[in-house]
């Protein structure tokens, strides 16, 4: 039996070779794959309070926090309430 011992483990890191070798992952980052769009607004905001003003055009309004104006399309002008 002590024989078979060293055969054995001799196999389970011949198996554990072969399986990390087949996780091999390659990424191709040339200058003619396209990107992905970044949003131009945030997708999800937190619930954060920490109340900014802020602008679109001619109106002015409070909100919660920049995240929450900025998915409303508006630009934050200052902290704190209008």
């Amino acid at each position: 039996m002590h024989l078979f011992n060293p055969l054995i483990k001799l196999g389970a890191m011949a198996c554990a070779a072969v399986i990390l070798s087949s996780c091999t992952v390659v990424v191709d980052e040339g200058p003619d794959r396209p990107r992905p769009p970044r949003p131009d607004r945030p997708q999800m905001c937190t619930k954060e309070y920490n109340p900014v003003c802020a602008r679109r055009g001619d109106r002015i309004r409070t909100f919660p926090n920049a995240c929450t104006a900025r998915v409303e399309d508006y630009r934050v002008i200052h902290p704190g309430s209008c």
